[in-house]
């Protein structure tokens, strides 16, 4: 964990089924995968295209500042 706490995400997706993923960090910027596109490339590799619901966990102490940004709100608007 680079940034000193892990993501787990699970989406359930239009087929009724839960797909999970979590966060893959990289020392290289802009190269580390959010758990929440994770999990639902993990759905999309099954077939499904329709996210019904998504559930994201963080391991951290300070909650208060832990937010999806902007692009990934973007990109899982792009599956409901």
């Amino acid at each position: 964990m680079l940034w000193g706490f892990g993501v787990g995400a699970a989406v359930l997706a239009g087929d009724g089924k839960i797909y999970g993923g979590c966060n893959v960090e990289s020392w290289i910027s802009g190269l580390g995968v959010c758990a929440e596109r994770c999990a639902i490339q993990h759905a999309v590799l099954h077939g499904n295209k329709k996210i019904m619901e998504i559930a994201v966990v963080v391991d951290a102490e300070d909650k208060s500042e832990i937010k999806p940004c902007g692009a990934y709100l973007q990109y899982i608007f792009g599956f409901c």
